[in-house]
């Protein structure tokens, strides 16, 4: 049975891509249009046997911090634009998207 969860909420911002992991056990966000300079926006939320939420919402840099573009320009915003668990070799990998703003 679906268990509805609201991103007002879980306070995630605009999603733009969302998994749920193999076992059940973890759902993945990835954020939209995001201006955290830091790209904290891979949203990470455990849930339960009855797939209800078990704590808030753990974010995680959505590229990796070696990666000489880690650090977005206060100008800039980064969208997670595909989230794919690889649960064969324990991994997750993240298609992402950034760029200047303009208004």
């Amino acid at each position: 049975m679906p268990i509805p969860l609201s991103r007002e909420e879980l306070k995630l911002g605009y999603v733009s891509s969302m998994t749920v992991s193999h076992d059940g056990k973890t759902i993945y966000f990835g954020r939209y249009l995001s201006y955290e300079h830091d790209r904290m926006n891979l949203g990470v939320l455990s849930l339960d046997s009855n797939g209800q939420p078990t704590g808030n919402v753990s974010y995680f840099p959505d590229t990796d911090p070696r990666n000489p573009e880690y650090k977005l320009p206060y100008d800039s915003i980064s969208s997670v634009i595909k989230i794919i668990e690889d649960y064969n070799h324990n991994k997750l990998y993240t298609i992402t998207r950034s760029s200047l703003y303009y208004i």
